[in-house]
């Protein structure tokens, strides 16, 4: 009989159960760089849809998505003005 799920962390621990009867694993960590096309330094990226790789044999079943984070930098003052150097006394 099949189970019915009534919230997203049923869902989500059904799958997780499907996955591992089927020997797959969930990736949400770039711990592979080649697993999320296009990462070159997995330090400056986040996750937005996971890799899904064999368990017996670290094979890429499905890449994940990853996107670089944005950097912070700015010039305009109004958004600079608080800040204080990091070579600054204060």
């Amino acid at each position: 009989m099949a189970q019915r799920a009534t919230s997203v962390d049923v869902v989500r621990a059904m799958t997780d159960q499907a996955l591992r009867e089927v020997r797959v694993r969930r990736v949400e960590t770039i711990e592979d760089p080649l697993w999320f096309p296009g990462v070159d330094d997995p330090t400056s990226y986040d996750v937005m849809a996971p890799a899904y790789v064999d368990l017996a044999t670290s094979r890429l079943i499905q890449a994940g998505v990853a996107v670089e984070r944005p950097t912070t930098t700015t010039t305009d003052p109004e958004l600079t003005a608080d800040i204080v150097p990091s070579d600054s006394k204060e």
